[in-house]
């Protein structure tokens, strides 16, 4: 089942992208499942990081040298986009290995994921000496051959787009061709690099289209990984970015990433692609997150040229998605006074409304006490109204200077200080510290007996808030704080609290049960605390 879901997620964007209305929706569905891939990252390294554990228990348990250089493979394989230093260790042992036992299957293989290896961290000359090292013929005879000729065309590749010097660039970019040439001729269809080289022939010569053809048969034909299709989709965008087709871009490279990102691995190029098309295309929001996690995985692989890449837009991005937060910030803060005037017009009109009843139904006992709860109740609303504006100015002025904080470290290209300042928490725990002491402040201004008057509906053995300092309130005592201001659903207390559905729920049964009172008169007695 799980094979038939990539198969169709490949598939359709493919099949369906004739009309403007369906790939703005294929679009649209695109971005939203990259996004929720994006937001569980910790879970899916987790994932990973729990394989490798298991797997790292397999060598030790190899019946033969065979077995233990298979399972060095294995975790050769997942280290080798996701941790620099692992990947290098098995390669290391790998190579340690093929050599002890001669086996010239196990040699060819050993230094095509060393010389990988090496490429990936832009050690162009490590890479081209273990090359040279091997023997071609037991490339030939291990049926390793297209590998062997797409490595030495990255090199060179590689090596033409970081060399300065003229002269040297012209000699490179001629092996470069070279090897393109004997990739296109010893690569077949069969193999992944066949597409791959195909889209450095067809893509500079003005067969976009021919290009997105032959890799929309390949994933057609079915029987293909995620990781496969991650490159068949980033080659598409390619190809749709060549035609002029930025939308249509737009789309593969979210599709790529988001098998990227699933796998999971931190070497890529669908991600960064992505990154400048949504720059270009005016969706700074995105560019600027696509940026900040395509920069922290480079840094934690030592993939150089990607750092290069992202670092060419990222202090644009940066400025803008400032710009872009100025400009969010200012509508809300027109939204917010909006809001006040709406309640501050609200609240004339129920003190109307109020003083009209109490003249009518002065006799009335019943609307007398309700008459004072809703006096009550504009006097908490007004309190909190008073606060929430204090609040909201000093939140801004926090956001002022964390605001310049970074745009100091961007204008000084210091990515280092910057990445730091983005992946702390410090300010947001600082906030939320600040709002429970804002609002413990505030509540017990209102309530100043209220974890007394708690405490007298509870069994003396279950009494709360002893060691507390005083103005403040725990999580359990904040709960029954909310729940006395009228708020009751568990999904907005959780959300507020930062605590799970399940805590809160907790905590109200515990309560419940330890009520002095009858248990099903608990909560009405808590509501009517403070009266």
């Amino acid at each position: 089942m799980k094979y038939i879901i990539i198969f169709l997620l490949a598939v359709i964007p493919l099949v369906s992208c004739g009309g403007k209305r369906g790939s703005e929706r294929e679009m649209a569905e695109a971005f939203v499942l990259l996004d929720e891939v994006m937001d569980n990252q910790e879970a899916i390294a987790a994932g990973k990081q729990a394989r490798i554990d298991s797997l790292r228990t397999i060598p030790a348990c190899a019946s033969d040298k065979r077995a233990l250089y298979e399972a060095y493979d294995v975790l050769f394989q997942e280290y080798h986009k996701w941790n620099v230093d692992s990947a290098y260790h098995y390669a290391d042992l790998k190579k340690a290995l093929a050599d002890e036992l001669g086996t010239p299957e196990f040699i060819c293989d050993a230094a095509l994921d060393l010389a990988q290896q090496h490429l990936i961290t832009c050690l162009y000359n490590e890479s081209m000496s273990t090359l040279k090292a091997l023997d071609s013929s037991l490339v030939v005879s291990s049926g390793r051959l297209p590998e062997y000729l797409y490595l030495w065309y990255d090199i060179y590749h590689g090596l033409v787009q970081t060399t300065r010097y003229e002269s040297l660039r012209r000699e490179y970019r001629e092996k470069e061709r070279r090897y393109l040439d004997l990739c296109r001729e010893n690569i077949t269809e069969e193999s992944i690099l066949y597409y791959n080289t195909m889209s450095k022939v067809m893509l500079p010569a003005g067969q976009g289209e021919q290009f997105i053809a032959l890799v929309r048969k390949r994933i057609e034909a079915g029987n293909t990984g995620p990781e496969d299709l991650a490159r068949l989709h980033y080659w598409a965008g390619k190809a749709y970015q060549e035609t002029g087709d930025e939308r249509r871009a737009l789309l593969h490279m979210a599709i790529s990433s988001r098998y990227d990102l699933t796998l999971p691995v931190k070497t890529y190029g669908s991600l960064i692609s992505l990154m400048g098309l949504c720059y270009y295309s005016g969706d700074i929001e995105r560019a600027y997150r696509y940026a900040t996690r395509g920069y922290v995985d480079a840094v934690d692989m030592s993939d150089s040229k990607r750092i290069a890449s992202i670092a060419k837009l990222l202090p644009d991005i940066i400025i803008q998605y400032e710009q872009y937060s100025a400009t969010k910030r200012r509508q809300i803060t027109l939204f917010t006074i909006v809001l006040l005037v709406f309640l501050a017009a609200l609240s004339f009109a129920l003190m109307l409304l109020h003083g009209n009843l109490r003249r009518l139904h002065k006799a009335n006992v019943e609307i007398a006490e309700n008459a004072r709860k809703l006096q009550e109740s504009n006097r908490i609303k007004d309190t909190y109204l008073g606060e929430f504006l204090s609040m909201f100015s000093e939140h801004i002025s926090s956001l002022e200077k964390y605001r310049s904080s970074l745009r100091v470290s961007a204008k000084q290209n210091d990515f280092d200080i910057l990445l730091q300042e983005l992946r702390s928490d410090r300010f947001i725990d600082a906030e939320r510290e600040a709002l429970y002491d804002k609002f413990d402040k505030t509540f017990l201004e209102l309530f100043p007996d209220f974890v007394a008057q708690l405490n007298a509906l509870l069994r003396e053995d279950m009494q709360l808030g002893e060691g507390l300092s005083e103005g403040k309130l725990s999580n359990e005592l904040r709960v029954f704080a909310l729940m006395r201001l009228g708020v009751t659903e568990p999904a907005r207390i959780s959300k507020f609290l930062r605590l799970s559905s399940t805590t809160v729920y907790n905590y109200r049964v515990k309560l419940r049960n330890a009520a002095a009172c009858p248990r099903e008169e608990f909560e009405s007695r808590l509501m009517r605390i403070g009266e």
